[in-house]
């Protein structure tokens, strides 16, 4: 037993030294908080009820939060209940948080005929207002997980259509004008969302390890996200380490760490430390 404490110390020293390199990097850092009911309504149908919040900023700014209802069902099991065939369909609803933002335009010389020069007036910018914006998600996944012993892979394809709302903004212009020769402010709306749905296809591969006489199971993956509306190119890839806690057989905890690149993006990677809890009846 004092092993395996060794090992789970190692692992919670990993995830606060993967924090600590996201603020040494750079990097935005991330909570995630997640919390979940699920219950078994029929053999091999479950339905599921899960809501989440989202830290970013280095954890001090809301990103989003959002609530989700999920129904799955077991298309498969051997005799041996070590190969698991399931389909899952859900829908979910996203409040995403998007801070207002300055953005730089050019500075103004204007020509004065005294001295013959260019004379420096300031620098134009605009400053857009910070907005909500609502996301709805329906998804469908088809997943199989094999064991080998103590180890257990599993993978998961996703397909999910995300519908994104559209909101009319106010941007507060600075620009020169040349009748008052003075920097001054105009407004205007602009329309901030795209309005549309868009495709994607989640793939994940994990791998998790269940320690002999030991509650807590350590787990890894890669998640790849495809977007279907350019040729499955690569949107954004995950990668995570995290413990797998279980309690009393109802209660299930989970301590990751996860790092997300957003390639494609104008956002930045992130690193992202959550938490996570299920209760099962």
């Amino acid at each position: 037993m004092k092993r395996i404490h060794i090992h789970l110390m190692s692992v919670c020293l990993l995830l606060v030294s993967a924090a600590t390199a996201a603020y040494a990097e750079g990097d935005d850092m991330g909570v995630w908080l997640e919390a979940g009911v699920e219950k078994k309504l029929y053999k091999g149908l479950e339905a599921g009820i899960e809501t989440d919040m989202r830290l970013q900023d280095n954890a001090g700014e809301l990103d989003r939060w959002g609530v989700g209802a999920s129904l799955s069902y077991r298309l498969y099991r051997n005799e041996a209940k070590t190969f698991v065939v399931k389909t899952e369909i859900g829908a979910r609803f996203m409040r995403t948080n998007h801070p207002g933002y300055t953005t730089m335009k050019d500075s103004v010389f204007v020509w004065d005929s005294e001295s013959e020069t260019d004379v420096y007036k300031g620098r134009e910018y605009n400053v857009t207002e910070g907005y909500l914006l609502n996301k709805f998600r329906f998804y469908a996944s088809l997943s199989a997980s094999l064991e080998l012993g103590r180890w257990k892979l599993s993978l998961r394809e996703r397909y999910q259509m995300t519908d994104h709302d559209s909101i009319s903004v106010t941007r507060h212009k600075w620009r020169y004008d040349y009748d008052t020769q003075e920097i001054g402010e105009s407004v205007e709306d602009v329309w901030k969302g795209t309005g549309d749905a868009r495709q994607a296809l989640r793939s994940r591969l994990q791998v998790s390890y269940d320690i002999r006489s030991c509650k807590f199971d350590p787990y890894a993956y890669i998640e790849i996200y495809n977007n279907l509306e350019d040729g499955c190119a690569v949107q954004k890839s995950r990668y995570a380490l995290g413990i797998d806690y279980k309690f009393m057989k109802v209660n299930d905890f989970k301590l990751f760490y996860l790092y997300q690149d957003r390639a494609g993006d104008d956002d930045v990677s992130e690193h992202v430390i959550g938490l996570g809890y299920c209760y099962s009846f």
